[in-house]
């Protein structure tokens, strides 16, 4: 269902580019998503964020509650690293101050890297917070400011969970004809179809390939 309503998430130039796709290109929505990570994010542009991930660290004197968002967020600029979790949390450890390290060592009740990958990222989101709510300095903590890319790539992390609430909405959404724009049926329907024969099947066999 989600390869079916995709189409109708995108506008102008996005449009426009899924156009220019072979259908058959287009099985599974990972191949989707995938193909619209690569549309966004050019080969040096990947390279650029995933090498911001692995070379990570602390700053001088950064708490470690804006650290963690600092490095959450380059996660989020890069949503197609493919980095495991167990591996975004050992470059994160790697990358604090001796001081941090073993903060968080004492808060796993040992060394944090003989927790799994889920446990370990528990522990920082609960250091995190707890600094957070510490934070006497008067100013709003953790939140800095986003790239553009950062903003595209928020926008790719949530587009499942929209297009989730399109499909839950679906039944709720009246049929609109690509042809006079007119609510109420399909554009196969549309009375005005056999004018467009060519328009009309090809939008079939778009609609065709997401099933």
């Amino acid at each position: 269902m989600r390869m079916r309503v995709f189409p109708y998430t995108l506008k102008d130039r996005a449009k426009g580019w899924l156009m220019t796709l072979a259908p058959s290109s287009l099985t599974t929505w990972d191949v989707v998503a995938k193909k619209f990570l690569e549309k966004i994010f050019s080969t040096p542009k990947t390279a650029i964020l995933r090498r911001q991930i692995f070379n990570f660290k602390q700053y001088d004197g950064e708490p470690f509650n804006e650290c963690w968002e600092r490095f959450k967020g380059l996660l989020l600029q890069c949503p197609h690293h493919g980095l495991p979790l167990y591996l975004q949390m050992q470059i994160f450890y790697d990358g604090l101050t001796q001081t941090c390290q073993s903060t968080v060592d004492n808060a796993a009740s040992g060394a944090v890297k003989k927790k799994n990958a889920q446990e370990s990222y528990n522990i920082y989101e609960m250091l995190g917070s707890n600094a957070q709510h510490k934070d006497t300095r008067g100013k709003q903590v953790g939140v800095y400011e986003m790239s553009s890319n950062n903003d595209t790539a928020l926008h790719v992390a949530s587009l499942e969970k929209k297009l989730d609430s399109v499909l839950n909405m679906a039944p709720k959404i009246a049929k609109v004809c690509a042809i006079c724009n007119i609510p109420g049926h399909s554009t196969y329907q549309c009375s005005a179809s056999e004018a467009y024969p060519e328009f009309v099947q090809e939008q079939v066999n778009l609609m065709n390939s997401y099933n």
